[in-house]
């Protein structure tokens, strides 16, 4: 009497990396996107932090500033954040820095955001005006905030 062969075939082999090539394929790309968008909350958080800084540098000086990471009083004292994945800047409003200042973030160098092509900048005023753009410099203020 002979016994049955243990094991796979290879078609049942080859069906089963069949399935596992497909599910990577969609999953791969789908994580990468949820990623992407997860680390947005870093710019967003950051500029949020910036501006409630600024109004209290405001009150203590009767005007703004440009720079973000040197302590008070010559700046906001905000340190870089451990996962540097923008950078942020601020320019002086129209009227100077007595009347405002726009703060923005762009995705760093060497940043895994810099693959973010829909939301490749946010910024905010000091009027709290929120703005984003795409990297085909679109505005995505209502999709990216």
């Amino acid at each position: 009497m002979r016994k049955p062969a243990k094991g796979f075939t290879l078609i049942e082999l080859m069906t089963v990396i069949l399935i596992v090539g497909i599910l990577f394929a969609i999953g791969v790309p789908a994580y990468r996107d949820f990623v992407i968008r997860a680390q947005r909350a870093e710019a967003k958080t950051t500029l949020l932090r910036v501006q409630a800084e600024q109004e209290k540098f405001y009150m203590q000086n009767n005007t703004y500033t440009t720079d973000v990471n040197n302590p008070p009083p010559a700046g906001l004292g905000i340190p870089a954040s451990e996962n540097v994945y923008y950078n942020i800047a601020i320019v002086a409003g129209a009227g100077g820095l007595t009347v405002g200042y726009t703060v923005s973030a762009v995705p760093a160098p060497g940043s895994p955001q810099l693959s973010d092509d829909d939301c490749a900048l946010f910024s905010v005023t000091q009027s709290g005006v929120r703005y984003a753009e795409s990297q085909a410099a679109v505005d995505e203020t209502q999709t990216c905030w």
